[in-house]
Parts: C-alpha cells; sequence; structure tokens
C-alpha cells in the first residue's frame, strides 16, 4: 500500500480547510439574510415594529398603501374577467335556448299533432264541443253500478 507524500496531505487538508472557512461564511451570509428578510416580513405585516423611527414608519405606511391599491385593482381584474366570462356563457346559453326553441317548434311542425287529439284543433281550452257537466243530466239515466253487481 502506498501513502501519500506528506507534503500532498498537508495541502488537501489546507485546501479542506478553506473550502470549510467559505462554506461557513456563506452560511452565516445566508443565516443573516434569513433573518433580515424574517424581520422585514414581521414589520410589514406590523407585528415588529419597536425600534422603527417616525421615518422608517411612514415610509412602511406608504408602502402598505400602495401594496393594498395594488391588492384592489387585482381584485377589480378579476371580477371583470369574471363578469365578462358570466356575459359570454349568458350569451352562449340564450342562443343555445333559441336553437332548442327553434327545433322543437320544427318538430312540432312535422308532428301531426292536431291529427292525433282532433279536440284540441281550436287550441287547448277552446274546444268547440259543448262541455258536459253531471249535473245538467239526470242521475236516473246514468248506471252507477259500474258493473260491481249492485
Amino acid at each position: 500500500m502506498e501513502s501519500d507524500p506528506p507534503e500532498e496531505h498537508h495541502c488537501e487538508t489546507a485546501v479542506n480547510k478553506e473550502e470549510q472557512k467559505s462554506n461557513d461564511n456563506d452560511l452565516d451570509a445566508l443565516e443573516g439574510q434569513y433573518a433580515a428578510l424574517k424581520l422585514d416580513k414581521l414589520q410589514r405585516t406590523g407585528k415588529a415594529l419597536d425600534g422603527l423611527s417616525r421615518k422608517e414608519l411612514y415610509a412602511l405606511e406608504q408602502q402598505q398603501k400602495w401594496a393594498l391599491v395594488s391588492v384592489l385593482k387585482k381584485k377589480e381584474e378579476l371580477l371583470v374577467r369574471l363578469l365578462q366570462r358570466s356575459k359570454f356563457h349568458e350569451h352562449q346559453v340564450i342562443q343555445e335556448n333559441e336553437i332548442l326553441k327553434r327545433g322543437s317548434e320544427e318538430r312540432m311542425k312535422e308532428i301531426p299533432y292536431l291529427e292525433l287529439f282532433p279536440e284540441n284543433r281550436s287550441g287547448f281550452g277552446t274546444s268547440s264541443k259543448p262541455v258536459v257537466s253531471l249535473l245538467n243530466h239526470p242521475t236516473q239515466h246514468m248506471d252507477t253500478g259500474f258493473g260491481l253487481g249492485l
């Protein structure tokens, strides 16, 4: 088994230590950025306002106002788009209903409806036949037994 010469081993160890220091520095920088972002988030949500000057509070207030205006504009855009879709859908439904109505009317013309139901020739409820009432006829002429053997 060959062993590495002491010089090469010493160089590799020094390189590894430099890489480790660089990694540690990168990690420290990332942790610092994370802490700053977390504090910024808390301040923007109004939860960590202690220690801010009047000028910083005013700037934060202005940011909040612009953010609210932006949110309201986006909400309005979404509602307008939703309204446009609803109107488009309504228009499609109206057209579909008109097509179905025309189809129904054409089918009614094809079916000899009045030939199937001659009593409705003059229209529903306007038959030329007189309405027969049981009250106008004496009951003696009617067979009320209905074949029950009475």
